[in-house]
């Protein structure tokens, strides 16, 4: 009894004092609602910087998943893919629990990215650095512990082409997401899904999704003595060739479609290397056009480079042998004359190509001419080269001026007038003269004109070989192109 009355005082005035705190703080819990009061409780002591886990020695498993909501572009050139995507981050976090019934049945807050430990997951294809700037939309946390992280962002991340079927390719861009600073012991990262979310996605009018395979990879690095986890997105697109069809393929392929006709153009005709050099130069600025879209590399050839190459070839040939044929058909004088060979081939040529009939006719037209020049060199050759007075005569003009001179001797001894007698032959010889350089020229103009003939129909049996050629190899590129392009990649 004497320790109670000594103590009692002492312990009246101790209960009073935890009475008194007790009903401060009731009145100070009156003024906060359960979220705030929760808050309180949650973000006490708590370390951003601390992994949320029991045991130190125990990995937080992260899910990811992600859904895609469009593919905004695709750049060829500079070998990237833009994307916007919903990520979800998903994980559990042992200090942020709490009982609902405590806190007025508040199952769920929302808190700053800053204000509790989030995984460092990265994007490793990412070639902007941007990623790190949605880091601002706030955590949901609910009672349990569970932990979800939603960001909408749009990614730049690089994507290696395959532009050898350019523009019918199908590509496969990559997502890797991983941590960058923890590896497997401290962070197992796992996919929520075999693929990604496309239930909001929009079609692209460039772009036909055709998957969006999740692999996980547990990768061991030089640098590390551990392996890290990280989930590989593999988007798979094919790309729609409708624009480029329409605008690119058909008409380059009209250009060299037409290219053969230029052949049917005459040889005489200015137009003719116009119109070739044309076609060519028209091909070049395609090509130009398709080279601006593809990317600067030397691991393979687009088809459709390949195409324009060998159709620029092609072309180039083609102004060469227009070329040769208009020098051809613009060449014949008398001393060109076209070899005896060269004719022989022309004419078994021309009976391949249908044109017999044509060349017959220029080869009789030659063969006629020459005959007429013949005949008149031997009749030259046969007159009689007596001089008299200094004119040449054939052997019947001969005897009648020579009959007419002997009379005009007799004329003379019976004293007739002999001088006019001598001027009317003398103006005879002349007129011979005249008459045989007329026909003597006359010859040879025919000759000339029959041997421009004969070139100008070698031109023409060259351009109809040629337009056969180049028509059988243009329709048969063009199918290869096409059935080529017909088959699956």
């Amino acid at each position: 009894m004497a320790f109670l009355a000594l103590y009692l005082p002492t312990v009246v005035m101790v209960a009073g004092v935890v009475l008194m705190t007790f009903h401060v703080e009731a009145l100070y819990n009156d003024s906060l609602t359960p979220e705030l009061f929760l808050m309180k409780y949650l973000m006490t002591d708590y370390n951003a910087n601390v992994r949320p886990v029991k045991n130190t020695s125990e990995a937080t498993v992260v899910t990811i998943d992600i859904a895609l909501t469009q593919i905004a572009d695709v750049s060829e050139k500079h070998q990237t893919i833009m994307t916007s995507v919903w990520l979800r981050f998903t994980w559990e976090d042992y200090f942020l629990k709490w009982n609902e019934s405590d806190y007025g049945g508040v199952k769920t807050i929302h808190l700053k990215p800053a204000d509790v430990w989030i995984p460092d997951i990265t994007l490793y294809t990412d070639v902007t650095g941007q990623y790190y700037e949605t880091k601002e939309f706030r955590v949901k946390v609910t009672s349990d512990g569970t932990v979800q992280w939603k960001i909408p962002t749009k990614f730049v991340s690089s994507c290696k082409m395959k532009v050898h079927n350019f523009p019918y390719d199908v590509q496969t861009c990559t997502l890797k997401f991983g941590s960058w600073g923890f590896g497997s012991t401290e962070i197992d990262l796992q996919n929520k899904s075999n693929s990604a979310d496309l239930s909001e996605y929009e079609p692209s009018g460039e772009w036909e999704l055709l998957s969006t395979d999740a692999i996980r990879h547990s990768i061991m690095y030089n640098c590390c003595t551990e392996p890290y986890i990280d989930v590989t997105y593999y988007i798979n697109i094919k790309r729609k060739p409708l624009y480029y069809t329409f605008n690119v393929i058909l008409p380059c392929m009209f250009i060299v479609i037409i290219s053969p006709f230029s052949f049917l153009v005459p040889p005489g005709c200015g137009e003719r290397i116009q119109l070739s050099t044309t076609l060519f130069l028209s091909l070049t600025v395609y090509m130009l056009f398709v080279a601006e879209q593809l990317p600067v590399q030397s691991e393979d050839v687009p088809l459709v480079g390949q195409f324009f190459t060998t159709a620029l070839f092609a072309l180039a040939l083609l102004n060469v042998t227009s070329i040769i044929s208009v020098h051809l058909f613009h060449r014949g004088s008398k001393r060109d004359k076209l070899p005896r060979m060269a004719k022989l081939f022309t004419m078994k040529v021309a009976k391949l190509v249908c044109m017999a009939n044509r060349f017959d006719e220029v080869v009789d037209l030659c063969c006629c001419c020459n005959s007429n020049e013949k005949e008149n060199t031997l009749e030259l050759k046969r007159c009689d080269r007596k001089v008299e007075n200094g004119v040449c005569l054939r052997n019947k003009e001969k005897q009648i001026a020579s009959q007419k001179y002997k009379e005009s001797d007799q004329g003379a001894t019976s004293g007739g007038p002999s001088v006019t007698q001598y001027d009317l032959v003398q103006l005879v010889y002349d007129i011979n003269s005249h008459l045989t350089k007329l026909c003597k020229y006359k010859t040879t103009s025919q000759g000339v004109d029959a041997t421009k003939r004969e070139w100008k129909m070698v031109a023409l049996v060259i351009d109809r070989c040629l337009f056969i050629l180049s028509s059988i190899f243009t329709i048969a590129f063009s199918l290869c192109f096409i059935l080529y392009k017909a088959e699956p990649d």
